[in-house]
């Protein structure tokens, strides 16, 4: 029974030397920044696979890691952020399973990376110009739309951090309070998405098998996140978290760019 479970899982080195590090880092960078390099983890994947098959074998993984890193930040949230962030997951599911049929994820790609490298050029230009916080904490509308586009941009391409980020970044939380409201979000985020997604046909036996191999890899990944966690001041904790928004809203701009005129 095991040896056919897993006989048509991808056997080449290629492959492993992308899913390895695309663990550790996805592990590493919820734990860190509640999120944030999702956004990269399937395009690194999809060198070596379909991109299909790169977002049906990663879903999984993320819902192992959702565990331990709610149990890690457990109670450590913010509940009023939590709250208004909560409305806007069955928006975005919803949106994304009656669309997934003519669903162009490079066009939300695009999209969403132009929303992100704007948001982040904005803070560095409140930093220039001396407001620290970068910007006024925005309206409860508008933390429900980002929740919303985070839901949906998640369930298109596992990239629904830099929305939620930004619906977060405004609310003057800590860093730990920061990290652990995205987390306990989006892990109610990606237990729906294994319902849609299973309900959409898109797991299968080769896909779940694969899961199941990377999975020892996950609390390393995890472990270095909250390592570096703890060990980094608030304020550069918050620079380098825009610092990645910057580069994830250009890595995603790129993709739309490049395979659309492709």
């Amino acid at each position: 029974m095991l040896p056919g479970f897993f006989a048509d899982i991808p056997s080449t080195v290629a492959f492993y030397a992308a899913a390895i590090p695309a663990v550790i880092l996805l592990g590493m960078t919820k734990t860190l920044f509640g999120g944030g390099f999702g956004a990269l983890i399937v395009p690194l994947l999809a060198l070596v696979t379909s991109p299909i098959q790169a977002a049906a074998i990663q879903l999984p993984l993320l819902a192992v890691m959702d565990i331990f890193a709610v149990r890690a930040y457990w109670g450590k949230w913010d509940r009023r952020a939590l709250w208004l962030m909560l409305p806007g997951i069955p928006v975005g599911l919803a949106a994304g399973a009656l669309t997934f049929s003519i669903l162009d994820a490079d066009g939300v790609r695009f999209v969403l990376g132009v929303i992100t490298l704007g948001f982040a050029l904005n803070y560095w230009r409140h930093r220039w110009l001396g407001n620290k916080t970068g910007g006024e904490r925005l309206s409860r509308t508008a933390v429900g739309a980002l929740a919303a586009m985070a839901a949906y941009s998640s369930f298109v391409a596992h990239a629904g951090s830099p929305p939620a980020q930004m619906a977060m970044l405004r609310e003057g939380l800590g860093k730990t309070a920061f990290v652990a409201t995205l987390v306990a979000f989006f892990a109610t985020t990606n237990f729906a998405k294994l319902g849609v997604y299973g309900g959409l046909g898109l797991f299968s036996l080769p896909n779940l098998a694969t899961s199941l191999v990377l999975a020892p890899l996950i609390p390393l990944g995890l472990w270095l996140g909250i390592l570096l966690h703890d060990r980094i001041p608030q304020e550069p904790f918050f620079k380098a978290l825009y610092a990645c928004l910057v580069l994830i809203g250009g890595k995603l701009i790129w993709d739309g760019l490049s395979l659309w005129l492709g």
